[in-house]
């Protein structure tokens, strides 16, 4: 009988090592990720009755100019950029390494962005562009669009981000 429990010992072991393991992260709640990425915790502003004009929704967004500087991407890679979808609030896209996902509220001028779930790849020299981007939306109040170009503008009007349509 104490043989039998000896031979069961180990294998619990390794099974709550295993359980135990698959349950750890890196020691951040969903609330904080949406709070880092957004800027402000997950809830829901006053702003959520805001209609974005149609202007906004029905196109992919290409980044071109992040915090006054232009935009370097070596050709054949993704260029980052942002897509939203009035209809169902969304708003997702490419950072330069990951891809995000999340919710947008806009009005005439007014935008809230996120919170946003980030994937977590590792990519050499993409980070940069990724978390100045991920930051400049996360610090964005406004915006301004037209069939050319969208800004997303900061508390003090400064220009964030600044994107041209795809194709265009």
């Amino acid at each position: 009988r104490i043989m039998r429990c000896l031979q069961i010992i180990p294998i619990l072991v390794c099974a709550g090592v295993f359980v135990a393991g698959c349950g750890q992260d890196d020691g951040l709640r969903p609330s904080d990720v949406n709070q880092a990425v957004s800027g402000a915790p997950a809830t829901t502003p006053e702003s959520a009755t805001l209609t974005p004009p149609a202007g906004l929704g029905g196109r992919v967004w290409n980044l071109v100019e992040l915090r006054g500087q232009a935009v370097q991407i070596a050709a054949g890679k993704r260029v980052p950029g942002i897509e939203f979808d009035p209809g169902s609030g969304g708003a997702s896209g490419y950072a330069g390494c990951n891809t995000f996902s999340g919710s947008f509220k806009a009005g005439d001028s007014a935008i809230r962005l996120g919170p946003f779930a980030v994937t977590r790849m590792a990519c050499p020299g993409g980070s940069d562009i990724e978390q100045t981007y991920l930051g400049a939306m996360a610090q964005t109040q406004s915006y301004r669009v037209d069939a050319d170009s969208l800004e997303f503008i900061g508390a003090e009007g400064d220009v964030l981000a600044r994107f041209t349509p795809q194709g265009a």
